[in-house]
């Protein structure tokens, strides 16, 4: 995948992402989304990689109440304070993410599940 191989930092321009639980993508959406470090993230995979998304937290609404209640258990990934706030009033789940490689990580453990 684009992510083999690379280990690099999160920096102030990377935009947090979030990711379901079962991975089931509700709307057709583009095939891939790009991130400024020209990492490639699957959307079968990764919801929502939107530079308003730390500005506007009915966007995780809006995505939330698309899906069956039971299978909307979200993750907010990240570094920023900020985000770890929204998810606790989302109801999400909050994983900070230092390397591109926890990312890798944190997604395929995701799909095994």
């Amino acid at each position: 995948d684009g992510l083999e191989g690379t280990n690099k930092r999160w920096n102030n321009s990377i935009i947090p992402f979030v990711v379901s639980r079962d991975c089931h993508l509700v709307e057709h959406l583009a095939t891939l989304v790009v991130f400024n470090l020209n990492c490639y993230f699957p959307l079968d995979r990764v919801y929502a990689a939107d530079e308003t998304m730390h500005t506007m937290p009915t966007t995780i609404w809006n995505m939330k109440r698309r899906f069956d209640r039971e299978s909307a258990t979200y993750t907010l990934m990240g570094n920023s304070s900020k985000w770890k706030e929204l998810a606790q009033k989302e109801g999400c789940r909050y994983q900070a993410l230092s390397h591109l490689k926890d990312v890798r990580r944190f997604l395929s453990e995701l799909q095994r599940k």
